[in-house]
């Protein structure tokens, strides 16, 4: 009895063959899969883009913010040169006015 179990457990089955219209809906349900898959795989694509361009715009803004902050140390130092040289000028102008030759 078990050699007969065991044949029939062995023995090849043949397959039943399938409809045309259960072979499309198989098609279209892979199809479907596949579309879903891909179109998980393109959103999360575009995340990491995001997320890398949002990473670069923020490093670059810290950048030019930095840039901008020594450009202003720099005008600042100017200023402070242009200052002195104007009392500097100021300062000679006075004298200058305060010794009136009345002649």
């Amino acid at each position: 009895m078990s050699d007969l179990l065991n044949k029939f457990k062995t023995s090849p089955t043949p397959r039943p063959q399938i409809t045309i219209y259960e072979y499309k809906s198989i098609k279209k349900q892979t199809q479907l899969i596949f579309c879903s898959k891909l179109k998980d795989k393109v959103k999360t694509l575009a995340l990491y883009a995001f997320g890398a361009a949002a990473v670069i715009f923020t490093a670059y803004n810290m950048y030019a913010y930095n840039k901008s902050f020594d450009n202003c140390v720099q005008i600042l130092k100017q200023i402070e040169v242009s200052s002195v040289i104007l009392e500097q000028e100021i300062n000679s102008l006075r004298q200058q006015f305060g010794e009136v030759d009345y002649e």
